[in-house]
């Protein structure tokens, strides 16, 4: 048997996050709801998908690819409108419809067995039928259908005949179960019910939305795959997550991959946590969504809401809310976009040093050929800026080896740098790299401090005129430094430090 998935005829009530995403990706715990439909089909082994697609076609087909990842082969068929499943079906050529297909709508979420359900249907030989779900029926069983109950379900699960689709071009679905002459239902054929106990909700709000991702972390969907390791009862981690140990997290409860959770923060009971989150210091946030990207500020207070980046959606109110303030709701997206920025900017100074200094990289290396024994060249065991995070959200340290030469110019010393700041270890300009004894040494303040600044060749207190600055005296600097920075403020660091260390 084929799987057709079809838009949803109305996108307008799940703006603007449709304005950003298309419906097929709407999140639903922390992956697109489709996915989810992908991958029950898959485990009942229909491997035959096509998704209809009408709104942001490219970013659907781009994420879901050719369904290789899952097992299964997915084609597209687009559709510059969407009028309902027959004007769909209608325009789809008739050899990709051929024998029995079910039909499921890209806003449905279910845990259906959906090999009960076609085993049913085929053993009727009805031309159509369609999945209810009945608290009342333990044991699955078939009825005729009635129009009342096509039109309460709105005709998903649904499982049709290519013979039925010459007759769906003549009627809509509840005209064909309604004439009491029987004449319409004797060209069709037998038109079933399957009532069977199983969880179903249609997205068709942003209440629906809150409202589906809260029943899935309460168990409710039993066969949905929610990404995530099990940290304790009720309580999902997702990848390289830094947990603080003072952080209050309340079950049920799901966190993305590679969020930062900070102290005195209150997450759950309730909510689900996107990939690549940041709730700061003190922040409460409780039977919320707060998709991916997002960071919320310290001290907010986030209640029965949906959150993406600077935009808010109070469900209780069904209000929506714009903060311009990156202090309390910020996009993350927007600094990956100043990192990559910052990356670029290092990567060409690095390049462009490296290549001023190379008469001076072949002295030193005739140097060596003439005098192998000794030694111009050695390196230093130090810690990277963030080491791998565990579930408990306590930091293993990693250590890199960090080259210098050996001479007494601060700047020819630091050339080895270069190398590093090209392979991406280092900045030209950001905190020491310090070794073992010398991080155990900090009070805890200004480790966490340091996460937000990369490791670097030249440092804030380089440009100190003393040059008996006490250790203690650096590290104040370097966490000023960590608070502080910029891509201009490191602009004018660099400059001051390299002609320093030259002229030195």
């Amino acid at each position: 048997m084929k799987a057709i998935i079809l838009p949803t005829t109305n996108t307008v009530e799940l703006a603007p996050l449709t304005s950003w995403d298309p419906e097929f990706l709407l999140p639903i715990v922390n992956k697109p709801i489709v996915e989810h439909l992908i991958e029950l089909l898959a485990r009942h082994h229909i491997q035959e998908i096509l998704l209809i697609i009408k709104h942001m076609p490219y970013e659907t087909e781009m994420y879901f690819g050719d369904g290789s990842r899952w097992g299964v082969h997915i084609s597209y068929f687009l559709l510059g409108s969407y009028r309902g499943i027959v004007d769909a079906l209608g325009r789809i050529e008739a050899s990709k419809l051929e024998g029995s297909f079910l039909c499921l709508s890209s806003d449905l979420v279910t845990d259906i067995d959906i090999s009960e359900f076609v085993n049913f249907q085929q053993q009727n030989q009805g031309d159509a039928c369609l999945a209810i779900a009945d608290a009342d029926h333990s044991n699955p069983n078939l009825k005729f259908a009635t129009a009342e109950e096509l039109e309460k379900n709105d005709y998903y699960p649904l499982i049709l005949t290519d013979k039925i689709l010459k007759v769906l071009s003549k009627y809509t679905i509840p005209d064909i179960v309604s004439d009491e002459s029987g004449q319409q239902r004797q060209e069709l054929g037998i038109v079933n019910t399957y009532h069977s106990h199983f969880s179903y909700q249609r997205v068709k709000s942003l209440a629906d939305l809150a409202t589906v991702n809260r029943r899935i972390l309460a168990g409710n969907f039993k066969s949905i795959l929610i990404p995530g390791k099990l940290a304790r009862e009720g309580f999902l981690l997702g990848r390289n997550c830094h947990l603080h140990p003072a952080a209050r997290l309340e079950a049920p409860l799901l966190i993305g991959n590679h969020c930062n959770i900070q102290g005195g923060t209150s997450i759950g009971p309730g909510s689900i946590i996107g990939d690549q989150v940041i709730i700061d210091e003190g922040a409460l946030v409780q039977d919320s969504l707060v998709l991916n990207h997002t960071y919320v500020g310290a001290h907010t207070e986030i209640k029965d809401a949906i959150l993406k980046k600077n935009w808010m959606f109070q469900i209780h109110r069904m209000l929506h809310v714009h903060l311009s303030d990156d202090l309390i709701l910020g996009d993350l997206e927007k600094k990956t976009l100043a990192t990559k920025g910052d990356r670029l900017l290092n990567l060409v100074i690095a390049w462009i040093v490296l290549i001023l200094t190379s008469p001076l990289w072949v002295m030193l290396l005739f140097y060596h050929l003439i005098f192998p024994k000794k030694s111009f060249l050695f390196s230093e065991k130090r810690l990277r800026a963030s080491g791998r995070m565990n579930l408990d959200g306590k930091t293993i340290p990693q250590t890199f080896d960090l080259f210098f030469f050996r001479t007494g110019n601060r700047f020819i010393r630091k050339l080895p740098g270069l190398i590093h700041v090209i392979l991406g270890d280092v900045n030209l300009v950001g905190i020491s790299p310090l070794n073992e004894e010398a991080f155990r040494l900090l009070p805890e303040a200004w480790r966490e401090m340091r996460v937000n600044a990369p490791l670097g060749m030249f440092h804030l207190w380089e440009l100190d005129a003393r040059d008996d600055l006490e250790w203690e005296e650096k590290m104040v600097m370097e966490s000023y430094y960590a608070a502080t920075r910029s891509i201009w403020w490191d602009m004018k660091i660099f400059s001051k430090a390299f002609f320093r260390a030259i002229f030195h």
